[in-house]
């Protein structure tokens, strides 16, 4: 996956210093079936499909030529979806800005088959809009909320527990969250990155070389070598021991990275 986003990276530097040259791209927005244009999550699923999340109009599936679009008539808890992973198990969840969804797919035995099942078991879900998602090696989902830290959720024993500043979060507002290997995690938050083993938090800031403390998003590659977006803008590198920062060389154009 890595390979992958070196190569997005590559092929952006070369759209942008290449501005002469030609680059054919395809548009897809409402008039192909898109709900909504303005896309903020994107996944795609074990038999190929692409899933869109969007600002207001809940979720696109697409099969390479049709969308299907999902809203809360659908069971969606909300129709601004922030993000969407897909599990060990292959199962596809939503984070959006009231909670986490579950897609049941049509093949399972269910009464809610083909659409989604909001997961409502704390008000806590309710009252967070869940930025990221993150499976450890037991099985537990750690989500990133916007505003209640980091929630801990069992899908299979539906258990769910909180973890927040008064456990060492240097903040409760989240963006990103990543495991670099089994039990080791980063979360970005708007103080900072911090590292947490299961028992401890490790602080990083721009003391310690970080381009900025408000963390936009993370992204773990396959070497545990983190790729961080900050409001500073630009892309930082952190090898586990110092930072590094790439910025545009083109001064006009915006390098304020949202996603990676």
């Amino acid at each position: 996956m890595h390979n992958k986003v070196y190569l997005l990276l590559l092929f952006l530097t070369i759209c942008i210093v290449g501005r002469g040259q030609r680059f054919n791209f395809k548009t897809y927005n409402e008039n192909e079936g898109l709900a909504q244009a303005q896309v903020l999550a994107m996944c795609q699923d074990n038999d190929g499909y692409l899933w869109f999340g969007t600002l207001a109009g809940g979720i696109s599936k697409f099969d390479g030529i049709n969308f299907v679009n999902y809203t809360i008539k659908d069971g969606l808890s909300s129709n601004s979806v922030k993000y969407i992973f897909k599990d060990k198990k292959g199962t596809i969840w939503v984070g959006t800005w009231d909670g986490l969804n579950k897609y049941i797919p049509p093949n399972l035995s269910s009464s809610i088959k083909g659409k989604f099942h909001h997961i409502s078991k704390d008000t806590i879900f309710a009252a967070s809009g869940i930025e990221t998602i993150c499976e450890d090696d037991k099985g537990n989902f750690l989500l990133a909320s916007h505003r209640a830290g980091i929630l801990v959720y069992n899908p299979e024993k539906d258990s769910l527990y909180k973890i927040t500043e008064k456990e060492g979060l240097a903040s409760n507002h989240l963006h990103s969250i990543v495991s670099s290997q089994p039990g080791v995690f980063w979360i970005g938050t708007g103080k900072g990155l911090q590292k947490y083993d299961g028992t401890n938090f490790t602080l990083f800031t721009k003391e310690n070389g970080l381009s900025g403390d408000h963390i936009h998003m993370l992204y773990c590659d396959t070497r545990g070598n983190l790729w961080i977006t900050t409001s500073a803008g630009g892309i930082d590198f952190f090898n586990g021991t110092t930072f590094k920062h790439f910025t545009l060389k083109i001064p006009s154009q915006d390098d304020n990275f949202l996603c990676l």
